[in-house]
Formats: structure tokens, C-alpha cells, sequence
């Protein structure tokens, strides 16, 4: 149970940068023993879950690039070392937003209540769309394709066959729109639903995450005001107000975002259930208070 001291406390923690980087360690330590379970004892799993593994590991390693990234560096030359110190806030955005894609990934595929055959055929979509997307990297440019890669090319063409094949047999399949079927068959549609509509879907807190993740998209893709909050002159000073607040920001949505992975992941098996009990008290208590704040769980 939350006390209300220890949810004052952790109120307080987040506004503090360097206690916020801590409890992010904290948490990504826990995130870490609950994906090793994983490999010590092989839980039963249906279609597909194996990649729940890869999908937790693409977000706990995220997340320890960020932490790195919170130590700084100075800019350098071949001669000589800039006496600032620069934390790259706009990469550790970028990092936040394949954080929170790879969990509503994971949400979308496997932390849902839908039927396991609803769930096997958003699954085959996927990766059917997986391999139509490698395909079209290569579109134009045949001639330069080495043998070997023409050679798994074709193997992953009877793939693409045989999935697709796969889909029209479910029912779901006569109910993807016109223009998105279009789409898959030319270069593939990973989710039938924009990564905006699975955030205001999911678990997660519209409210909390819907802002920040559009504004790390600008920084994914370089866009005007994300230049222009760049110009700022202590924009990436260690320790300047701005800066700071960057920081804070983005690593308190993308701690959120591992509690309420670890907690998805937790109730998943059997193995990773036992390894989260497992974790010490002030990780447990962290990731179930963030949890809670993060999905409304209050």
C-alpha cells in the first residue's frame, strides 16, 4: 500500500534532477532483473510473445542511453577540449519517444484484453508489414544488391505470401479500410491505428503523454520549433535552468513509461512475476506509485 508521505516524497523527488536521475537507475535495474528471468527459466508463451523480450530490452537499453547522456560531455577538436559541458537533451528526447513507441508496441500486441485471435492476427499484420518494409529499402536499387541479400529477399517473398494469405483467412481482415489496405500491400502498415490513437487508447494517461510524445517527434524529425528551442544559447549548458527542464521533463515520462512496462511485464509469466517479487521494497514501492500516476490508478 502507497502512503501518502511516500507520494509526497516522490512528488518532491521529480522536480530534483539529480533524484530523478537516481530513481530512473533505480527503476532500469529493476526493469533489468524482471527481462533476466527471461532467460533463466523459458516461460510458456504463445504466438509472437517471444518478442515481448526484445521489445523490454529495446526500452530498459533506451533508457540507460539516456542516463549516460545525462553525464555530459565537452564539445572537442582535434587540439583541444571545450571547458562547458553539454548534456544532448534533444537526442534523450528522441530516446523517450522510441521508449514510449516500444511500449505501446508491446500494449498493442500483447498487454491488451483482446482474443488471443484478435491478437495473432494484429501480430501477422506486423510482421507481414515487417518484411514489406525491408523490401521497398531496396526499391530502385537492385542492381546493387549483393547475392546473399537477394537470396533472403526471396525467401522472405514466399513469407510475405504465406502471411498475407494467413490475414485474409482471419475475419478482421475485410474490416481494415480500403486506403490501409492499399497501404500494407505496398509497403507494409505495422498498426492499423496512428501511434496518437494508441496513446489515447492505451492504459496510459493521454493527459500525461500525449504532449511530450509530439514533442519529441518534432525532435526525431527536425522540425521548426524544436530548431528553434535549440538556438537558445544555455539550451545544452549542464545546469542551466532550460536545460534542467528539458531533463526532468523527459526523464520523468520515460521513468512512467518503465514502471508501467515492468508492472505489463511482471504479469505476464510466471518467472518475471517471481523476479519483481523478488526486487527489493523502495523498487517495488517505485514502480507501483508511478504505475498508478501513470494509469490512472489512483
Amino acid at each position: 500500500m502507497i502512503s501518502v508521505e511516500f507520494a509526497k516524497k516522490q512528488l518532491e523527488r521529480v522536480t530534483n534532477l539529480e533524484a530523478l536521475i537516481s530513481d530512473l537507475d533505480l527503476v532500469n535495474k529493476a526493469f533489468n532483473e524482471v527481462i533476466f528471468s527471461l532467460y533463466v527459466n523459458t516461460p510458456d508463451v504463445v504466438y509472437g510473445e517471444s518478442l515481448i523480450e526484445p521489445l523490454s530490452t529495446k526500452m530498459a537499453l533506451a533508457t540507460k542511453s539516456i542516463l549516460e547522456l545525462t553525464k555530459g560531455s565537452s564539445p572537442e577538436t582535434a587540439t583541444q577540449i571545450g571547458i562547458v559541458v553539454r548534456v544532448d537533451y534533444a537526442s534523450i528526447n528522441v530516446l523517450a519517444r522510441s521508449v514510449i513507441e516500444a511500449f505501446l508496441t508491446a500494449e498493442y500486441l500483447f498487454y491488451n484484453d483482446l482474443s488471443q485471435e484478435e491478437r495473432n492476427f494484429r501480430f501477422i499484420i506486423w510482421r507481414l508489414s515487417g518484411y514489406k518494409s525491408r523490401k521497398s529499402f531496396f526499391s530502385g536499387h537492385e542492381d546493387r544488391i549483393p547475392d546473399s541479400v537477394k537470396e533472403k529477399l526471396s525467401d522472405e517473398d514466399n513469407q510475405i505470401n504465406s502471411l498475407l494469405e494467413q490475414a485474409k483467412s482471419y475475419p478482421y481482415f475485410d474490416l481494415i479500410k480500403k486506403n490501409d489496405k492499399w497501404k500494407l500491400d505496398a509497403y507494409g502498415i505495422p498498426r492499423l491505428k496512428s501511434w496518437s490513437d494508441l496513446l489515447n487508447e492505451s492504459i496510459l494517461r493521454s493527459d500525461q503523454f500525449l504532449i511530450p510524445y509530439r514533442q519529441y517527434s518534432n525532435y526525431a524529425h527536425s522540425e521548426f520549433i524544436s530548431l528553434i528551442q535549440m538556438q537558445d544559447p544555455d539550451a545544452f549548458n549542464k545546469g542551466t535552468d532550460i536545460n534542467s527542464l528539458h531533463l526532468k521533463n523527459a526523464l520523468h515520462t520515460v521513468l512512467c513509461i518503465n514502471c508501467v512496462a515492468i508492472d505489463q511485464l511482471s504479469y505476464k509469466f510466471k518467472n518475471t512475476r517471481e523476479a519483481y517479487t523478488k526486487l527489493n521494497e523502495n523498487q517495488r514501492m517505485l514502480i507501483e506509485f508511478w504505475t498508478m500516476f501513470s494509469t490512472m490508478g489512483f
